[in-house]
């Protein structure tokens, strides 16, 4: 055992050194690896390939480019500018068309939301009314709450209806 191992049983100055070059060893290896990896021989190939692809398709796209009739490519462009015109007029009327959808549906929503909250006040009023049918109490009170909740459930079922059936209307036109 060496002299300067200062309670280590190896030399530490000595495996300092040996495990920087084991270090920098294992990163000349994986720098090897990926330079090797990123030169192989078939990528050349393939870039050949690529080259040879994109050369045959520039040159079939010139010889269709040559076969279009000027006119006729005139007369489809002038058809396209038509066609954008009509629906840059058609715009505003689709635009106030899907601003009544979006109403339509925002009432249809509200009433729906009344319509649920009404259903469970009528679930609600329907349990007191068996309680007291089932302890034995005085149901007419919770009766008529019942029925005052169930028409209101009707009425808002009906308001439901109106709407959905405005929602499809506007969707239709």
């Amino acid at each position: 055992m060496s002299k300067n191992t200062s309670g280590y049983f190896y030399d530490q100055r000595k495996i300092h050194r040996l495990f920087g070059l084991s270090s920098l060893a294992l990163m000349g290896a994986t720098l090897g690896m990926i330079w090797q990896d990123h030169h192989r021989e078939w990528k050349d190939y393939q870039q050949a390939a690529r080259d040879m692809e994109i050369a045959r398709l520039r040159a079939e796209r010139e010889a269709r480019s040559q076969q279009i009739d000027p006119a006729a490519l005139k007369a489809v462009q002038e058809q396209m500018a038509a066609a954008a015109k009509t629906l840059e007029a058609k715009a505003a009327a689709v635009g106030a068309a899907e601003a009544s959808l979006h109403g339509r549906r925002t009432v249809w929503y509200k009433i729906d939301q009344d319509f649920r909250a009404a259903k469970a006040r009528v679930d609600a009023a329907r349990y007191i009314l068996e309680e007291a049918r089932h302890h034995g109490e005085e149901t007419a009170a919770p009766a008529a709450a019942l029925a005052a909740r169930q028409k209101e459930s009707a009425d808002l079922r009906l308001d439901q209806e109106k709407a959905q059936e405005a929602v499809t209307q506007a969707q239709a036109s």
